[in-house]
């Protein structure tokens, strides 16, 4: 990731953090890296595997 996509990718995690409780995050996050070995930063590189498995969760 490039330093805007880090900084970027930093500031949505904290803002999303704001909306889900942190079980979710919890399970978001080790789901997305079960499934593709990514972490939430990364994923929101690739979107569709972010809302993939953040459908799961909250519907």
């Amino acid at each position: 990731m490039t330093a805007m996509e880090t900084l970027l990718a930093t500031s949505f995690e904290k803002t999303f953090t704001g909306f889900v409780n942190d079980d979710d995050i919890t399970k978001i996050k080790d789901n997305l890296f079960q499934q593709y070995q990514i972490t939430l930063a990364s994923s929101l590189k690739d979107f569709e595997k972010f809302e993939c498995v953040t459908e799961k969760f909250l519907g």
